[in-house]
Order: structure tokens, then C-alpha cells, then sequence
């Protein structure tokens, strides 16, 4: 994040670091692909590396958490958000381990692609995302002209508060 927040003017910065962290989550599925060669490596001077790729991917949840509770306005709806990542968090927890079955082993290629689909759509699903709210942001631009801090400390939602802008 340091790399995209310096040389850049205020309004270039916005837009590039939006980028960056839309295409953070691009590393779920590349992280696995990675994994998964890696682990077919027997000895050699790779076979150190093997368990420093291993939770590649886990910068994408930090900001799954960070920009799903700036993005959202009013203390219920922060709360109700955080609940609901956590449960969906929880499920995938749950489910994860149900994926992989005995009868996969020894290399489990049926439980590496039910991996890599369900990181795919959680891929494509935050950039779906991401187009909807810099849509709605542009709507706003023009409906209510610039953001502002009138109401930033009110407990109004989203689409109480006019001045709102999400971060992307």
C-alpha cells in the first residue's frame, strides 16, 4: 500500500489503490495454483518454500473485514455486517474440511478444484461488488455533489446520509 500511496496526487491515489486492493483478492486463486505445484515437489532446493506460501491468501480476508465496515454507515448496519462476515466466515470454516474426503487422497485434485471455484466466485463477487459501488458513488457525485462530514457522526445508514461516499 505504501508503493500506490506515494508519487500520486490525491485523486490518482484513490482510484490505484482501489486497483490494488480489487486485485489482491486475485491472489485467492493464484495462491493455490501455486500450493498445489509446489506441493508436488520432492526435494531440491524448493522444498523450503513450500510453507511460506502456504496462507498466501490471507491479506483478502483482512480486507474483506477493513473495507466491508468502512463502506457501510450506521452503527446497526456496522454490527449486522460484521455479524454476517463472521458467520460466512464460520461456514466456510465449517464446509471447508467437508471437501476434502478419504477417497481423494492421495492428492486430492476433487477437493483442489472445489477450492479454487469457490475462490474464483469469492473473486468475482468483490469485483461485482466494487462496480456497484463506484456506479452508486458517481450517482451520488452528481445527485449531491462532493462528500462532506455533515452527517459523519450521526447514526444514519448508507442511504440516509447523502454525503456518503464508499470507499473502493
Amino acid at each position: 500500500m505504501l508503493v500506490v500511496g506515494l508519487w500520486y496526487t490525491h485523486e490518482e491515489q484513490i482510484s490505484r489503490s482501489s486497483w490494488w486492493y480489487s486485485f489482491s483478492g486475485g491472489s485467492l486463486p493464484v495462491s493455490p495454483l501455486i500450493n498445489y505445484g509446489m506441493g508436488h515437489i520432492r526435494g531440491g532446493s524448493m522444498q523450503p518454500w513450500q510453507y511460506y506460501l502456504i496462507n498466501f491468501f490471507s491479506s483478502a480476508w483482512m480486507q474483506c473485514i477493513g473495507l466491508g465496515t468502512s463502506n457501510v454507515a450506521g452503527h446497526t448496519k456496522k454490527a449486522v455486517y460484521a455479524a454476517a462476515t463472521f458467520i460466512a466466515y464460520s461456514v466456510g470454516n465449517i464446509i471447508g474440511p467437508l471437501i476434502f474426503d478419504a477417497s481423494y487422497a492421495p492428492r486430492y485434485d476433487k477437493s483442489f478444484t472445489g477450492v479454487m471455484i469457490c475462490f474464483v466466485i469469492c473473486f468475482l463477487c468483490a469485483e461485482i461488488l466494487r462496480f456497484f459501488l463506484a456506479r452508486e458513488n458517481k450517482n451520488r457525485e452528481a445527485r449531491y455533489g462532493p462528500p462532506n462530514d455533515v452527517h459523519s457522526l450521526e447514526d444514519l445508514t448508507d442511504k440516509e446520509n447523502k454525503p456518503f461516499r464508499y470507499h473502493l
